[in-house]
């Protein structure tokens, strides 16, 4: 959670702000911001930089909405026209508050993105998929992953493996290269995902030439 301490909150946006213990500040609360990996810290801190931008805007429409109620209040002597002249001008700053959700809910997306895409392109590499087929993998992993918290994790929360154990993105991808071996370089296989399998068919395969052999005497 990213936070912007003020003195003051903005009239109308209490639920958006926490109070400190002494409640002499404030802070902006900007929920679903997971932290982003270390290799992805300039693109994290642009993200900030964005959504720290729109902050500063909202908080300028406050002081300018800040001043307006005042001088109406001074000036004006019908309460109904009053009423309008305040609607009239928070209208703005609600519009403004409405574009900051949206821009955050914007940035949450593509901070998520970039979580999932890293974190399977790095396993991706280590099974040995082509550099070229690594943003297939990628999508093909978006149907069966979301990030939550900052962690990537199955859309299906009870999902399981062919082995019946809880669904993981190496077993996925160990699957992948079952259903998908053209995406894998024939001189590595798949590493790690497939090697134990390689071993398993090699000595199967032995076993099998040693039984015929004697079936044969």
């Amino acid at each position: 959670m990213l936070n912007f301490k003020e003195t003051t909150v903005p009239e109308g946006l209490d639920e958006h702000y926490e109070a400190s213990s002494d409640g002499t500040s404030f802070t902006l609360k900007v929920e679903g911001l997971p932290e982003a990996p270390e290799d992805k810290t300039e693109e994290v801190a642009t993200l900030t930089l964005k959504l720290s931008e729109e902050t500063d805007k909202v908080n300028d429409f406050r002081s300018n909405n800040i001043k307006l109620k005042a001088q109406i209040e001074k000036d004006s002597t019908s309460d109904s026209k009053i009423e309008s002249l305040i609607q009239d001008a928070l209208q703005p700053f609600r519009d403004k508050n409405t574009q900051l959700e949206t821009t955050n809910a914007t940035l949450s997306r593509n901070l998520e993105e970039v979580v999932l895409s890293d974190k399977i392109k790095s396993l991706a590499v280590e099974a040995g998929v082509y550099d070229s087929a690594l943003s297939d993998v990628v999508v093909r992993a978006k149907q069966s992953f979301s990030v939550k918290d900052g962690k990537v994790v199955p859309v299906d929360a009870n999902a399981r493996d062919t082995e019946g154990n809880l669904f993981t993105t190496e077993s996925w991808l160990k699957n992948l290269t079952e259903t998908a071996q053209h995406l894998f370089k024939p001189s590595q296989g798949s590493s790690a995902f497939r090697s134990k399998d390689v071993r398993t068919t090699q000595k199967q395969s032995s076993v099998s030439r040693i039984s015929a052999g004697l079936k044969k005497k």
